[in-house]
């Protein structure tokens, strides 16, 4: 059972929900992350960087398609701040999809492993014309050296391909494919994995449906209850989202 903390003025925690093996904290990762106990793994999306993010556009259901939307954003510095607290809660994998910019500051630790690609099936065309539209997403992947390294796919590339999410709940949400994929190859069935940028709640949602314990973690409060409620959904149907 996953300990739940309350919320209150001192912990950084606004909002708490538990739904069946998942909790769900609406509040500052940073500030929650230092109060958990271990986990086994961290499968997260954080904030990209700045240019990564400019003139973007988003693919929530119901918006236009060349409808602009501002993003969050992390420094170099922030997100390096934030692997830091990944690596010290997670006992083993941290898997982190990531812009190039931010996964080349990894590149040197002796925590970083392997530099992963997600392949979009069906990626936003480049709208201007003039340039190849991007047709992937690096995938970060660091061991925080606690427990012996365990990849489920053996010998297998980390490259994962699937379509992008067409009706996303919130903008730049992963498929649930992708992280079906990624919670499979990085974890076993009872651990705990940990995503202190749950967005909609799509890691949690390939938790419960193959059989993990999760950790939410999502600032936001409209996103924060997008997260719960499809959490609640996927718990009703014993872990089917």
């Amino acid at each position: 059972m996953i300990r739940m903390f309350r919320p209150t003025k001192t912990n950084g925690i606004q909002q708490a929900a538990r739904i069946g093996a998942a909790v769900m904290y609406c509040g500052d990762s940073e500030r929650i992350i230092g109060q958990l106990q271990p986990v086994a793994a961290v499968i997260t999306d954080p904030p990209y960087a700045g240019r990564t993010h400019r003139n973007a556009k988003t693919n929530k259901k119901g918006a236009r398609d060349k409808q602009l939307v501002t993003f969050d954003a992390f420094t170099d510095a922030q997100f390096t701040v934030a692997a830091r607290a990944w690596l010290s809660v997670a006992e083993g994998w941290c898997v982190a999809t990531c812009d190039m910019r931010h996964g080349r500051l990894l590149y040197d630790w002796p925590e970083f492993i392997r530099r992963g690609i997600w392949v979009k099936q069906n990626p936003v065309p480049q709208m201007t014309g003039d340039r190849p539209g991007q047709g992937h997403e690096e995938i970060a992947i660091l061991h925080a050296g606690k427990r012996r390294k365990r990849w489920n796919r053996r010998g297998g590339p980390g490259t994962w391909i699937t379509p992008v999410c067409n009706k996303a709940s919130v903008p730049t949400e992963k498929p649930l494919a992708l992280l079906r994929a990624l919670v499979t190859d990085f974890t076993a069935p009872g651990e705990i994995v940990l995503d202190p940028f749950a967005g909609s709640g799509t890691t949690g949602a390939a938790c419960l449906e193959q059989g993990r314990g999760f950790i939410g973690i999502e600032r936001d409060p409209e996103r924060f209850a997008i997260a719960v409620k499809r959490l609640r959904a996927a718990a009703k149907q014993g872990g089917r989202p």
